[in-house]
């Protein structure tokens, strides 16, 4: 069944306002006056496409787009207010949706959350443009993968005691439907952390990661270590216990 798209009742609450317009009768001879018509806003129709993989695959058919095979629900804002979107889903995979929806024209920021079904955001989006009348203003938007759970690794774990390393420190970081982010910037950077006291391993340059390609430079001195050093990602709405971290532990060579 191809996605259902649907405003995000939990994330975005349409709320209705009423004005009142207060008058009174002005005591005393004056004419009647005529208010001046207040201008019709002008509306325009805003489309959007979407290329959701297929359930089990990661997403990324073209950069700079990440969309979570995960996700079957959106939310969209024009201006800081929610709209009611429609959309036409194809039934194969992978699973492509046309978005439409209507705003007032002229300048407007729109801000995109995709989501899983039970909410959880996958990755969000904002464009400013300048929505005109009358015609389909198309949207071409750069999202960023929500991280929701972290994972670190090093591409040599085991360096030789003895022997000055350089190792560089990876994130595996997947959204909160379990897909491996990939492509674009994250919507919140990834800091690592370590726990070496001793002073024998050390970030060498930025602990912030960017993006899936990122990657940060650990330098270890050659020195036995009295216990590995525990390294760990954090990053906002990311929850402790869905952070694993990775050890460098050093090994001893024969004849060291």
């Amino acid at each position: 069944m191809p996605p259902s798209f649907k405003p995000l009742v939990l994330l975005f609450v349409l709320m209705l306002s009423a004005t009142a317009c207060g008058g009174g009768g002005a005591g005393g001879g004056g004419g009647t006056g005529i208010l001046p018509v207040p201008p019709v806003p002008q509306i325009a129709s805003v489309a959007l496409t979407l290329k959701i993989p297929s359930i089990g695959s990661t997403a990324r058919f073209s950069t700079p787009k990440y969309v979570s095979g995960g996700t079957q629900q959106i939310g969209i804002t024009v201006n800081g207010s929610p709209v009611t979107a429609t959309s036409t889903c194809s039934p194969n995979a992978p699973t492509i949706c046309n978005i439409t929806f209507s705003a007032t024209a002229g300048s407007a920021t729109i801000a995109i959350l995709l989501a899983d079904p039970f909410g959880a955001p996958l990755s969000t989006g904002t464009v400013t443009t300048t929505l005109v009348a009358n015609q389909t203003n198309q949207l071409h938007v750069v999202f960023d993968g929500i991280p929701s759970s972290i994972s670190i690794r090093f591409d040599n774990p085991n360096p030789s005691v003895g022997t000055a390393a350089t190792v560089r420190l990876f994130a595996d970081v997947k959204d909160a439907a379990g897909y491996l982010i990939v492509g674009d910037p994250y919507a919140t950077p990834i800091t690592v952390n370590d726990s070496d006291s001793s002073g024998h391993t050390a970030i060498v340059g930025s602990a912030v990661l960017h993006d899936p390609a990122a990657s940060v430079t650990v330098q270890y001195d050659g020195k036995l270590l009295a216990k590995p050093p525990t390294f760990t990602g954090s990053a906002s709405g990311v929850d402790a216990t869905r952070s694993t971290g990775a050890q460098i532990v050093p090994i001893v060579s024969r004849g060291v």
